[in-house]
């Protein structure tokens, strides 16, 4: 009876040419019933933990990189984050986190050149890489400049991401470690073999004017194998028998060789004196 007695009341108001305020509020919206407002929607990509939103002078949506200032499109519509996780696995300047604990298998070839090789397990390790590095300059004499190179350094990131290549000046420092340890251990195993020596000397003269005396060992080991080593490299102020005498005197001194066989010079009168003087 009430619901007919409202509405005939609305229609009485309709009617009469009244107005909507005239007709009385029949329904009220619960709390619950109120509409909401959207909660923000954080975003879902791992890339943003790595890039920062910001607005160009256009008004256009771009994400920079936090590492470096490599930039992308990141409009809300039309743009996806495919770019910039691509960006990330080659960023120079990113921070990687290394699992050493995780090893990979890995095919090792043979060392003389054939198609053939064995399965092993293998783990990325820089203090290797970098020893791997300085050997390779070494055994190759490649300048130091080497690791500059565009092309070494494109490859070196398509390869092996992960690993920091060192500037020129801490290359040169790796192979002079290098070479200290190669000199320590010899010296090691000249005091424990105790073999006779058998020198070479050979001489020379550079564009510079600059004398040089370059001084090799070889020796016979307890396996009965030949081995030849550069024990000394270095300038010497003239090629006079007197001088270079001293500079061998002073080498077999230093690396503590006594059992010296014979040495084996160019046929010149001064090499007479040095061998004289050594003799000595």
């Amino acid at each position: 009876m009430e619901m007919k007695e409202n509405g005939s009341r609305v229609s009485e108001a309709y009617e009469d040419g009244g107005s909507n305020d005239s007709i009385p509020n029949t329904e009220c919206l619960s709390l619950d019933e109120a509409p909401k407002k959207r909660k923000v929607m954080q975003p879902r990509s791992d890339a943003w933990n790595h890039f920062e939103k910001y607005d160009d002078p256009s008004g256009a949506k771009r994400a920079k990189c936090k590492y470096c200032v490599k930039t992308y499109a990141a409009a809300t519509k039309g743009n996806g984050t495919t770019s910039m996780n691509n960006h990330l696995t080659k960023c120079p300047k990113m921070p990687r986190k290394i699992e050493n604990s995780q090893t990979q298998l890995s095919f090792l070839l043979a060392l003389n050149g054939a198609n053939e090789g064995v399965l092993t397990t293998w783990k990325f390790d820089q203090a290797l890489s970098r020893r791997a590095l300085a050997q390779m300059i070494i055994l190759d004499e490649l300048p130091f400049s080497f690791v500059e190179k565009e092309g070494f350094r494109k490859f070196i990131g398509v390869t092996i991401p992960q690993f920091q290549i060192p500037s020129c000046r801490t290359l040169a420092r790796d192979c002079y470690e290098l070479d200290c340890e190669q000199i320590q251990s010899l010296k090691k195993s000249f005091n424990e073999a105790r073999p006779k020596i058998y020198l070479t000397t050979n001489t020379w003269t550079f564009i510079q004017r600059i004398n040089y005396m370059c001084l090799t060992a070889h020796f016979i080991d307890s396996d009965w194998k030949l081995h030849k080593r550069i024990i000394k490299f270095y300038p010497i102020s003239s090629h006079k028998g007197d001088d270079m005498a001293a500079v061998i005197t002073n080498c077999l001194l230093d690396w503590g060789l006594e059992n010296v066989f014979t040495i084996t010079v160019d046929n010149a009168s001064s090499n007479d004196v040095t061998v004289r003087e050594v003799s000595k």
